[in-house]
């Protein structure tokens, strides 16, 4: 499966990238170090230290790596410190975190794609990148204030923690990690489940691979250690992800297999959390609260409630705790017909 997104991503144009921040504390606070691994398969990989070592690490097929670290501009919280390590005077004089025409530029030039070239908007990775980091880079000016393709391995992860917590294929699985050997004896979910480890990276990690990754949190260590998870989630889950139609252009069947990666956990119409299907038929608009003062009974018991709900921003923000609501399910509290695949 990791061979059939390469050759998705090569017929389409699309990067790949997976991405990771450490930041001067919680909430989405400056970033103090960040890192990328680039795959675009139609690109012959980039010769450098960064690049070489990340490859040896990672799924086959890396064209670029890059890490950085930055100045926030700001103390860094001791708690933040504890985690990655990074003291104030480990960044002091560095690329500034806001205004550095680089940082920002790479950001952008991957989100925007070259018209000129042929070359698409990128396909943006991370784990609890969809609820942190995408939202902070849009906080930053890193990335647009648009819609985005973002593959989350944690959303990922805990969908199948719940869905089906056991591998489906195996026999299947590909060489193309480095680090444990691939054999099913290594592989801690096979005997266990899935859903016996954290959604975190690091229980993730040792789920799929048996072990711990040598590093973590480090933004470099991190985003290798996502790329081999979403690997394994690709391969050992494979009947999971639609097939591919020989009917239809490869964008198309890019669109279906990001698509259902991100597609909600069981009977959730989305990842906002806030309504579920109402499988026990209690309600006549066909769906219940699952969050909230609310919860269990139908969506339809406040309209007061229902309207402030709606009023939240449509993706998440990145703020701790902070919620949201999604397009899908605004259409739905809103009366509307429910659109065909919830993000």
């Amino acid at each position: 499966m990791w061979q059939r997104l390469l050759d998705l991503l090569d017929a389409t144009r699309r990067p790949l990238v997976v991405l990771d921040f450490e930041t001067a504390g919680l909430g989405g606070k400056p970033p103090v170090e960040f890192a990328a691994l680039v795959w675009s398969p139609w690109e012959m990989p980039v010769d450098d230290e960064e690049t070489r070592r990340a490859a040896a690490l990672v799924p086959p097929g890396l064209t670029y790596a890059v890490q950085m670290r930055l100045d926030p501009l700001c103390p860094i919280d001791p708690g933040a410190t504890r985690v990655h390590r990074i003291r104030d005077e480990d960044v002091r004089g560095r690329c500034t975190a806001y205004n550095d025409l680089e940082v920002a530029g790479f950001f952008q030039g991957y989100a925007a794609g070259d018209a000129a070239d042929g070359v698409g908007p990128a396909v943006w990775v991370g784990h609890n990148a969809a609820g942190a980091d995408v939202p902070w880079a849009r906080r930053w000016g890193y990335l647009p204030d648009a819609d985005l393709d973002v593959v989350d391995t944690m959303r990922v992860v805990r969908r199948m923690q719940r869905e089906m917590p056991f591998p489906l294929s195996i026999d299947v699985l590909s060489p193309a990690c480095a680090g444990f050997p691939d054999h099913t004896g290594n592989v801690s979910c096979v005997h266990n489940g899935l859903d016996a480890y954290g959604s975190s990276l690091i229980g993730a990690y040792v789920a799929l691979y048996g072990g711990r990754p040598d590093e973590s949190h480090g933004a470099m260590a991190d985003v290798c250690s996502t790329a081999r998870v979403l690997c394994r989630l690709l391969d050992l889950w494979s009947p999971m992800w639609p097939p591919a139609r020989l009917d239809l252009p490869a964008s198309a069947n890019l669109s279906a297999l990001l698509a259902a990666l991100d597609a909600p956990e069981p009977g959730r119409v989305s990842w906002d959390g806030w309504l579920a299907e109402d499988e026990m038929k209690l309600a006549k608009t066909g769906y219940l609260w699952a969050r909230g003062k609310h919860k269990g009974r139908p969506a339809d018991c406040d309209p007061s409630y229902r309207q402030w709900v709606m009023g939240l921003p449509r993706r998440p923000t990145g703020g701790d705790g902070e919620s949201w609501c999604s397009q899908h399910t605004a259409d739905i509290l809103g009366g509307l017909r429910p659109m065909a695949v919830a993000r």
